[in-house]
């Protein structure tokens, strides 16, 4: 019986240290993630705006510029699945860490519309179309400079 005891006493904290040293990889994990999507928002935003620049520029052609932008809204269209999935699947325990996901997946989608009216201005060259594209790129930046923590 003494063995039995001890042989489940030694499997209960063995269980213990092993559930304590997924939370912390599981935070070190999540870390990571935030600081990826930080990197992602910024990195769209400036291609994106970058791409547009070019295009006024004459540094890209309409195909080139088209090309690109069609790239950065798959891209988008990708992780916003994937972003999904994690509250679907209610992958993530913490209030905190969906919400962030959530406002991530705000921010990716307002990229990947930043991307399309830029799309739009070119098929159709009126102001109407470049002040919306502008209107979202304003908006993005505020989402993104607050998840930067730069606002």
């Amino acid at each position: 019986m003494r063995k039995m005891l001890l042989l489940f006493l030694v499997f209960a904290v063995g269980a213990n240290a092993q559930a304590q040293m997924t939370a912390t990889q599981e935070k070190k994990m999540l870390r990571a993630v935030g600081g990826l999507s930080a990197a992602y928002l910024y990195n769209a935003y400036s291609s994106i705006g970058s791409v547009a620049d070019g295009f006024s520029g004459g540094v890209y052609t309409e195909k080139e510029t088209t090309d690109i932008l069609d790239n950065q809204k798959q891209m988008c269209n990708n992780l916003i699945k994937m972003l999904n999935e994690l509250i679907d699947e209610k992958v993530l325990n913490d209030k905190l860490d969906v919400d962030f996901i959530k406002t991530t997946i705000g921010i990716v989608t307002g990229l990947k519309n930043q991307a399309q009216y830029y799309e739009d201005y070119i098929a159709n060259k009126n102001d109407e179309r470049k002040t919306r594209y502008d209107d979202q790129r304003k908006e993005n930046w505020k989402g993104i400079s607050k998840v930067l923590g730069i606002d």
